[in-house]
């Protein structure tokens, strides 16, 4: 290479991307060489100088704390505890009699439903109407003859 080579090319070498030709070119040319020398001495500084900066700054910076009345204790989580089965141990008797009490009236309504339901099976079994008992001894109810008479009628065909 017979041209020296320029500040972004030298910028680029120092950040590492490097081709053959630069290679060759910085192991024979001295002027480059010493330019990417002082380059890389001084992002080198530069580095040092920022690192020092923040390790003196770290420790200066003071570190916000929670204010004292803030900071749990366990008095607090004591009395937390107590409030929460304050409030829970009476919503929990609450909720045990509502319980009892669905139940109670699922029994009582099933009982209900039961005794309807024997009043419609009587009623409905029934061989006659209520309003036509007073009738029923005027009229003759021989099952037997019925089916006696059946019989007959069968053989004699």
């Amino acid at each position: 290479m017979t041209r020296h080579l320029s500040d972004e090319e030298i910028s680029a070498w120092v950040l590492g991307e490097r081709t053959p030709m630069q290679e060759a070119h910085l192991a024979g040319c001295r002027e480059c060489g010493i330019r990417t020398g002082r380059l890389q001495a001084a992002l080198s500084g530069f580095r040092e100088s920022a690192i020092a900066w923040a390790a003196r700054e770290q420790h200066a910076v003071p570190v916000p704390t929670a204010p004292r009345w803030w900071q749990p204790r366990s008095q607090w989580l004591l009395a937390a505890a107590a409030l929460v089965l304050m409030t829970a141990v009476p919503a929990y008797r609450s909720y045990s009699a509502h319980l009892s009490a669905a139940r109670e009236r699922t029994v009582l309504d099933a009982a209900e439903d039961t005794a309807l339901l024997n009043q419609v099976d009587t009623q409905i079994s029934r061989a006659v109407p209520g309003p036509m008992e007073p009738l029923v001894p005027l009229v003759a109810w021989n099952t037997d003859a019925n089916d006696t008479h059946k019989g007959n009628n069968e053989t004699n065909r």
